[in-house]
């Protein structure tokens, strides 16, 4: 009786060690995973400053094209070249399609961005 007490006893302290010894295993395969998590994430949130810096770039030029497709098609209007100031329309009305388009993706980038920084803040705060 005693000694199946104490087997009964040492099998179920090795099957905790087992079992404790696989989930210690475990927690370092999280622990690499979430070292490739942090560096995912970092580069992907230079790339999206990359492409937010590219947007804001492209903005700034379409913004002074449609000043000057303005001030053509003011001009052409003035004149009365109505054949001009239609093909100008045309164009100034394709310039801003593309500014609402870009800055459509601003938004987007600028989202994606502060999703970015809140997914590896709380990498970093599970970290350990």
């Amino acid at each position: 009786m005693r000694h199946n007490r104490l087997f009964a006893t040492l099998a179920v302290v090795a099957g905790l060690g087992v079992s404790g010894a696989s989930s210690l295993m475990a927690g370092e395969r999280d622990w690499y995973q979430n070292q490739r998590d942090v560096r995912y994430d970092r580069q992907d949130l230079r790339s999206d400053h990359q492409d937010l810096a590219r947007d804001r770039w492209q903005v700034e030029r379409l913004r002074a094209d449609v000043a000057h497709d303005r001030a053509e098609l003011n001009e052409f209007i003035r004149c009365g070249n109505q054949r001009a100031a239609s093909a100008k329309a045309a164009e100034l009305a394709q310039h801003q399609r593309q500014l609402h388009a870009l800055n459509r993706d601003i938004r987007y980038d600028q989202r994606d961005i502060r999703n970015d920084h809140r997914d590896l803040r709380n990498d970093y705060r599970n970290r350990w």
